[in-house]
């Protein structure tokens, strides 16, 4: 059976770290090789760093270059806002909006009436989410409203990670009896952006979101709906994401919560970031009343900001 490929726009699929679709990789540039196609324009699926993907077991920029292939022929397109340019000369910044900004359309009212400190609402499964995810229902439950989506667990992963005498295992085998953990939601299917900011309503009864972003390793910056529905629902946050991601929201125009949360977290990424939000499980806490400002502020950027302002801040497409 022969597969179809879109030669204008190829679509490279990523899961973790890990190219899925190898085999559209291998044959795209083999078509290339052999003149079937005049160039190759790959489109990595959402803003993962370049130099952190890996194709059959090596780095995919290193076995790109292996190909001795002409790089000017060869366009890779990515939603990573800040990717170092260096890796790959022929890199196209293109950031697809409609995830972040597709809450300026939703109708939401702001009635913060807490029962929770924390909120934690995860959709799809990544091994640090995994992670802080069974740290919180194994320690922090009754005050932790939270939702997790998925069955799959990828312990192999995690254990890659943290080693296989990590504590953390115990509670992350007890966590997953225990999911899904299902909120507003019928059935544990895939959650578009589209249908992600349903659950806004949820976020009237936590004083903090713990924000999981998808990328968070890396110089890699692609804030999605998961940081803007604590924006537009005026909830202050707490954001997982890779090293200087609340400073790059703050290139936006936004404001965070340094001197309210410590956000000295922000300089760190995996695994240590994760940790050091656990410890600030522990102690922190914010009134609301305090954070008016920045939530106010926040929330007149999240209804002006478009499609233009990502392009003059970051050169992307």
């Amino acid at each position: 059976m022969i597969m179809e490929y879109d030669y204008h726009h190829h679509r490279i699929k990523v899961w973790e770290d890990l190219i899925v679709n190898e085999d559209f990789v291998n044959e795209t540039v083999r078509r290339f090789k052999h003149g079937i196609i005049p160039e190759i324009h790959f489109k990595i699926d959402e803003g993962p760093p370049l130099e952190q993907i890996k194709y059959k077991g090596e780095s995919f920029i290193k076995w790109l270059q292996k190909q001795n292939l002409p790089p000017e022929k060869i366009k890779i397109e990515s939603d990573n806002l800040v990717q170092d340019k260096t890796v790959w000369q022929n890199y196209i910044p293109y950031y697809n909006e409609q995830p972040f900004l597709y809450g300026q359309n939703t109708q939401f009212t702001i009635n913060k009436q807490p029962t929770h400190k924390f909120g934690m609402f995860i959709g799809g499964y990544r091994w640090p989410r995994l992670y802080f995810a069974s740290h919180m229902y194994c320690n922090h439950y009754k005050e932790c409203l939270m939702s997790y989506n998925h069955k799959h667990l990828n312990i192999d992963a995690l254990e890659e990670v943290v080693g296989k005498d990590d504590p953390i295992l115990s509670e992350v085998e007890k966590f997953s009896n225990h999911i899904p953990i299902l909120i507003d939601r019928p059935s544990d299917d895939f959650i578009n952006f589209d249908d992600a900011y349903g659950i806004c309503d949820q976020y009237n009864k936590i004083k903090i979101d713990l924000v999981f972003e998808t990328w968070w390793q890396g110089q890699t910056f692609m804030p999605t709906e998961k940081t803007a529905r604590p924006i537009l629902t005026g909830t202050p946050f707490i954001v997982f994401g890779p090293k200087n991601y609340l400073k790059n929201l703050r290139r936006l125009g936004f404001k965070t919560f340094d001197g309210l949360i410590d956000e000295s977290y922000d300089a760190y990424e995996g695994l240590k970031r994760l940790e050091i939000m656990k410890q600030m499980i522990n102690t922190v806490d914010i009134n609301l009343q305090h954070a008016q400002n920045i939530l106010l502020h926040n929330q007149e950027v999240y209804k002006k900001i478009s499609k233009q302002s990502f392009i003059e801040e970051f050169g992307c497409q």
